[in-house]
């Protein structure tokens, strides 16, 4: 597994990605920690799955907790095709 973090500090906006390919069965609590870490203005998060992996074509496991403190979810969605995938957006 492997964890790539891309930090581009700018004093109009900063941007962090962070990325990995970690086989959970659960992604709440890591993207928490990522958010807790960063502190960012906005969240923005993509989950891709495939039926390998542990969440596999669970989509209900594949969403994270719609509740990230300090956060507010203002969109979402889910994608079907031969794996799975969910994204969202938090202000």
């Amino acid at each position: 597994a492997y964890y790539t973090i891309h930090i581009t500090p700018e004093p109009h906006c900063s941007f962090v990605s962070f990325e990995t390919n970690l086989n959970q069965h659960s992604y709440t609590e890591l993207v928490r920690q990522v958010v807790e870490t960063f502190r960012p203005g906005r969240v923005c998060f993509s989950i891709f799955s495939d039926k390998q992996a542990q969440v596999g074509g669970d989509r209900a496991r594949l969403t994270v907790n719609r509740e990230l403190p300090g956060y507010e979810l203002v969109a979402s969605s889910q994608q079907g095709f031969d794996g799975a995938a969910y994204a969202a957006s938090f202000y």
